[in-house]
C-alpha cells in the first residue's frame, strides 16, 4: 500500500504544472486604453505575473481604486473623467500614423484634460530663432495649462506641438522640468501607492465591459512599446455591449471634459532625459559628425589631430572585402614592455548592413603618466603612439601610427587624473576575431607601453531577434571628429565606466532583426546594486531610432543623482510577444562624493 502511494505521489510531481491564462483581447485593449497612466511597474505584472483572468479582473479593479480620491462612496471621479477624455480624444483626434512618439496631442490631453489655451504659434523660447515648419498644411499649436498642479513648479505648462511628418502626426517639445514632470504624472496619480485590495463598489462587470467596447473602438495614442496588432480570429470575437443611459451619465460624453483635480505628494523626481532633438533616421555609418552643443559631464578629454581627408565613406581604412594585398602593413609591437602609463581601449560594433558590421574603437592613457615640459608658455610631451587592428589570420585591416606633440597650457591640466588622451578608430568588417594592439612611446621619459584587446564581431544572423552588447557612450565635445552619430548628436565609446554622482549616463544598445516593435511586449531598463533594484526606467520615443537596416538603436540618457556609491549594473530587458526574454548588461560605478 506504501509503495502505491508513492507510486502516485511521484507521478503527481511529473505532471506539468497549469499553463498560465494567455492575455485575451479584452485583457489586452484596456492595457492599451490606460497606457497613458499605468506605470512600468503595473505593466509588468498584468503582463508577466497575473496568471489567470480573474486575477487580471482584481488588477484593474485595484488599478482604479489607487487613484480613487474617495474610497468610501460609489463614485470614482479619476476613472469617469479619465473614460470621458478619452471619449473626446476618439472624436477629435486621428489616430497617430508614425510609430515612436512619446507624447501625442491624445496622450497630453488624456493626462491633463483640455488646455486652458490652444494657439496656433511657435513658442521660440522653447524651439528656438532657427526653427522653420516645413509642413505649411499643419500649422504649429502651443498647448497652455495655467497651475496644472501635481506639483508642477511653475505657473505655467506649456507644451509646443509641430508636425513631424505630412501625414499630420505632431511631436511635442517642451523644457527640461516640464519634461521630468510630464514622464511622472503617472506615478502622481495613484493616491493610494499601498491599497491591496479594492471595494467592490469601485468597479463591476459591465464597467469592465464598457472600458474594452471603449479601447477596442481606437488607438489614442501611440507609445514607444505597443502590444502587436493581432489579426481577428472567432475566438477573439466580443459581443458589443449596449451602453445604458446611466453609463453615457457616469461617462460625461462630453466634448469639454476639466482637468482630475485629485492630488497627492509627489514621489522622487524622476532621473531620465530626453533625447537631444534630431530629424531623420540614423545611417550606421562612420560620419564626419555635424554642427551640435553637447552638454558634457564626462571628464575633459584632448582630442587627437584631425585624421586626414577621406573617402566618401569617411572610413580611416579599406573594407575587409579589399584585396589583401592593398592592407596596411602591420607595424611590430613588444608586448613585454608591459604598460606604465597605463593605456586603454574600448571595442564595439553595430550592424553595417550587407552582412557586415560598423567597428567603433577608442584608445586613450590619462596625461599624466607622461613627461611633460616646458617650451614657449606651454607644456609638451612628444608621443609615437601606433595601433593595428588584427584579423584571426593575423592580418591587419587596420594600422595607424601618430606621431604628436600633447600640447596644455598649465601644469593642473596634465596633474588632473581625470585628464585623457584620446584617439578613435572606425572599420567597417565582416564577422571574425578581432586583436587591437597599440604601443605609446613618451619621447620626453623614455616610456614606453602596450595593451591588447579582443573583439569578437559575431557572424550575421539576419532571423532571430537579438540584443547586441551593451555599451556606454560619451557625447563628443568636437563633432569634427566624431565616429558616429544618433540624431545629429555625436558619439564616441566611453573609456571609463567611472561615474561622478550626478553624472549623466548615455548608453546604446542595437535591437536587431526588427523594423519596428510590433514583435516586443515590453521595454524595461534597470539599475542594480548587486541583487537589489534600485531604480527602472521606461523607453520612450525619442529615445529610440530606427537605423532602416532591420535595426533599432536603443538610446536613454540617465541620470545618477539618486544613487549612491557603489558598482551597479545596468540592465536593458526586453520581452517579446512571443515570451522570449532578451538581456544585455555591462556596468558601472558612481564614485563617492
Amino acid at each position: 500500500m506504501k509503495m502505491k502511494w508513492v507510486t502516485w505521489f511521484v507521478f503527481g510531481l511529473c505532471l506539468p504544472l497549469a499553463a498560465a491564462d494567455k492575455l485575451d483581447a479584452q485583457e489586452k485593449a484596456w492595457l492599451k486604453m490606460v497606457d497613458p497612466i499605468i506605470t512600468s511597474k503595473e505593466r509588468k505584472t498584468f503582463r508577466k505575473k497575473l496568471k489567470t483572468h480573474g486575477e487580471r479582473r482584481q488588477f484593474i479593479r485595484l488599478f482604479w481604486a489607487k487613484r480613487d480620491p474617495d474610497l468610501d462612496d460609489n463614485v470614482n471621479p479619476f476613472r469617469s473623467e479619465y473614460l470621458a477624455r478619452y471619449d473626446y480624444v476618439r472624436t477629435h483626434f486621428q489616430a497617430q500614423r508614425a510609430a515612436y512618439q512619446q507624447f501625442t496631442r491624445s496622450s497630453l490631453f488624456l493626462l491633463l484634460g483640455k488646455p486652458d489655451s490652444k494657439r496656433n504659434i511657435i513658442d521660440w523660447g522653447l524651439m528656438g530663432p532657427g526653427f522653420r515648419n516645413p509642413y505649411f498644411e499643419y500649422p504649429p499649436e502651443l498647448w497652455t495649462y495655467k497651475k496644472p498642479g501635481y506639483d508642477y513648479r511653475r505657473r505655467d505648462l506649456k507644451i509646443q506641438f509641430i508636425p513631424s511628418n505630412s501625414f499630420g502626426d505632431y511631436s511635442a517639445i517642451s523644457d527640461r522640468i516640464s519634461d521630468f514632470w510630464l514622464r511622472d504624472l503617472k506615478n502622481k496619480f495613484i493616491i493610494h501607492p499601498d491599497l491591496e485590495e479594492a471595494p467592490i463598489m469601485n468597479f463591476d462587470e459591465e464597467d469592465y465591459q464598457l472600458l474594452v467596447e471603449l479601447a477596442k473602438k481606437t488607438e489614442p495614442t501611440s507609445r514607444a512599446v505597443r502590444s502587436r496588432k493581432r489579426k481577428k480570429t472567432k475566438k477573439d470575437k466580443t459581443e458589443t455591449v449596449a451602453m445604458t443611459p446611466q453609463e453615457k451619465k457616469e461617462l460625461g460624453r462630453v466634448s469639454d471634459p476639466q482637468r482630475i483635480v485629485t492630488q497627492r505628494v509627489a514621489p522622487p523626481e524622476v532621473t531620465t532625459t530626453r533625447v537631444g532633438e534630431g530629424e531623420g533616421p540614423s545611417t550606421l555609418a562612420p560620419v564626419g559628425g555635424t554642427k551640435q552643443t553637447a552638454d558634457l559631464q564626462t571628464p575633459a578629454v584632448v582630442e587627437a589631430p584631425a585624421p586626414p581627408n577621406v573617402e566618401e565613406t569617411r572610413l580611416m581604412v579599406p573594407s575587409a572585402t579589399t584585396d589583401s594585398s592593398s592592407l596596411p602593413i602591420a607595424a611590430t609591437f613588444d608586448s613585454k614592455l608591459g604598460n606604465a602609463l597605463n593605456l586603454s581601449a574600448r571595442l564595439t560594433y553595430f550592424k553595417s548592413g550587407n552582412d557586415r558590421s560598423l567597428v567603433l574603437g577608442r584608445i586613450g592613457f590619462p596625461l599624466n603618466g607622461l613627461g611633460f615640459k616646458l617650451e614657449n608658455n606651454q607644456y609638451l610631451a612628444p608621443i609615437v603612439l601606433t595601433y593595428s587592428l588584427i584579423n584571426s589570420k593575423g592580418t591587419p585591416v587596420l594600422s595607424e601610427k601618430t606621431q604628436n606633440s600633447v600640447m596644455v597650457p598649465t601644469r593642473r591640466i596634465f596633474e588632473d587624473k581625470s585628464r585623457l588622451y584620446t584617439e578613435d578608430l572606425v572599420a567597417i568588417l565582416t564577422g571574425d576575431r578581432y586583436t587591437l594592439k597599440i604601443q605609446l612611446l613618451d619621447t620626453n621619459s623614455g616610456k614606453a607601453s602596450y595593451h591588447e584587446t579582443v573583439l569578437e564581431v559575431a557572424q550575421p544572423d539576419n532571423q532571430n531577434i537579438r540584443l547586441s552588447e551593451l555599451v556606454l557612450m560619451d557625447p563628443n565635445a568636437n563633432p569634427e571628429f566624431a565616429r558616429f552619430s544618433i540624431k545629429g548628436t555625436s558619439y564616441n565609446l566611453r573609456l571609463s565606466d567611472q561615474y561622478k554622482k550626478g553624472e549623466r549616463i548615455y548608453p546604446v544598445v542595437e535591437l536587431l532583426n526588427v523594423s519596428n516593435l510590433d514583435p516586443v511586449a515590453y521595454i524595461e531598463i534597470q539599475a542594480l546594486l548587486g541583487e537589489e533594484t534600485i531604480q527602472t526606467w521606461d523607453l520612450y520615443s525619442e529615445e529610440m531610432t530606427d537605423t532602416n537596416q532591420r535595426s533599432l538603436l536603443l538610446h536613454p540618457i540617465l541620470d545618477t543623482r539618486l544613487f549612491r556609491a557603489g558598482e551597479y549594473r545596468l540592465r536593458f530587458e526586453i520581452e517579446l510577444v512571443s515570451g522570449e526574454l532578451l538581456l544585455s548588461e555591462t556596468r558601472f560605478v558612481v564614485e563617492p562624493e
